[in-house]
């Protein structure tokens, strides 16, 4: 009796071990602030709209974000980095060239990396190379 107690013990802390270690994860409570959320849409839209700009030889588009309202956030470790993966909606008012406005509604996936105590923020953009995720990182100001 005396050896299966024993058993037991070793083995439930060996997986309390085994489990501990595997869990390393980022904190929730530094995840970005709205105001970088805000301004990694920009960003990524920024970097859109020009691109189709200069492909229709056109001076790009001007928005306005508003309503941006997070779904979900999920940390992750890539890379051995603190990242944040945020999905959500937010409105986009469209000013276009011919001086007519539009406003639209529009979802969002973003991988948000902390650094140095959060002072400053990178946005991740994923892309395939030889089958294997890298990442281009953008700072965000």
């Amino acid at each position: 009796m005396k050896n299966i107690i024993q058993l037991i013990i070793i083995n439930l802390s060996l997986f309390f071990i085994c489990v501990g270690c595997s869990s390393i994860s980022t904190p929730l409570e530094f995840a970005p602030p709205p105001s970088i959320v805000e301004k990694a849409i920009a960003l990524t839209l920024q970097s859109s709209y020009n691109n189709l700009g200069d492909q229709l030889k056109t001076k790009p588009a001007t928005f306005e974000l508003s309503k941006i309202d997070v779904k979900r956030i999920e940390p992750r470790i890539i890379y051995n980095l603190s990242v944040y993966h945020l999905e959500g909606i937010y409105n986009i008012k469209l000013k276009l060239n011919n001086n007519k406005t539009k406003t639209i509604k529009n979802e969002f996936q973003l991988d948000i990396e902390r650094r140095k105590q959060g002072e400053t923020w990178r946005l991740l953009k994923e892309y395939k190379e030889d089958g294997e995720d890298k990442y281009f990182a953008y700072q965000i100001n």
